[in-house]
Parts: structure tokens; sequence; C-alpha cells
């Protein structure tokens, strides 16, 4: 009466079980694995905390802004957003270059900075001793459009 299973079908069956006994096998190993070591987000660079590997940035005190491009160090311009040490370096070199720098708006001319970077980073930039200095987190956009431009209808940067 009943239908006997054929040795193909047995077969088939077989490979069935054992693969879904590999599929479970192989999610119950993957959730015991341990979870990966913590890690710290600070400015923008992974830090790891149990691995004992070197830093990959090591943050000193954050520079006052508006920072002066005229004297600031590669350092310290890594600390202006879209800003890493190529691009640093690059405008470091390129004011040396040139001799110095009179207007942030220059530095559209370093490779690597385009309009889109030097809207973001130009409100944070001043060429000389600034009346009056602030720390990044206390910074207000005071001057300029939404995008960072030089203030409506002056046509330059202070």
């Amino acid at each position: 009466m009943g239908a006997a299973f054929t040795p193909a079908e047995r077969r088939l069956v077989g490979l069935l079980v054992t693969i879904t006994v590999a599929g479970t096998l192989w999610h119950i190993a993957r959730d015991l694995r341990p979870a990966p070591p913590p890690v710290e987000i600070l400015r923008g660079a992974l830090l790891p905390d149990t691995t004992g590997a070197s830093r990959l940035h090591v943050p000193g005190p954050p520079p006052v802004f508006p920072l002066d491009v005229a004297v600031a160090d590669s350092a310290a311009l890594t600390h202006l957003p879209g800003i890493g040490p190529v691009l640093a370096g690059r405008i470091v070199a390129w004011r040396k270059a040139r001799g110095g720098i009179a207007d942030p708006g220059e530095l559209i001319s370093v490779s690597g900075i385009g309009p889109i970077v030097l809207a973001r980073i130009g409100p944070l930039l001043t060429v000389g001793t600034p009346v009056e200095r602030t720390r990044p987190d206390t910074l207000v956009e005071a001057r300029g459009d939404s995008l960072g431009g030089p203030p409506s209808g002056s046509g330059e940067w202070r």
C-alpha cells in the first residue's frame, strides 16, 4: 500500500537533510564567534581600543578658529573639515612656493581644493590676526551664506 521511495528519491532526501543540518550548524557557529573589539570614534578617525595598534590620528588640542591660514602648520590645517594630512601638506607647500597668502579664497588654486571644500572651510579661515577667536564647538556661522561663502555682496573673504 505505501509507496516506497526509489533509491534516487532516498538520495535526494538525504542530500536535503544534510544541507539543512549543515546550514543550521553554520548559523550556530557564526553566532558563537566573539564580538569584534569596541571601537572609539574620535574626530572622524577610528581608534581601536583593545588591539594595541597604534592610533590612526592622535589629536592635539583643537586649534582656535578662525585659523590663520597664512601661518598655520600642517597639523593645525588637518582640524579643518575635509582636510587630511596630504591636503594640508599641499596647502603648506603651495603657500611656501607663493611666498604667502593674502586671502583664504586663493586656496582654490591648491590641487584638491574645489569650490565645495573652500565653501566648507572658508568661514573657519582668516589671514592675519582676527579680532575675535573662538573654539570650534562655539563657532557660530556669523558671516557668509549657508554654504560658507563670502559675505553677501562683499565678494571677499575676511
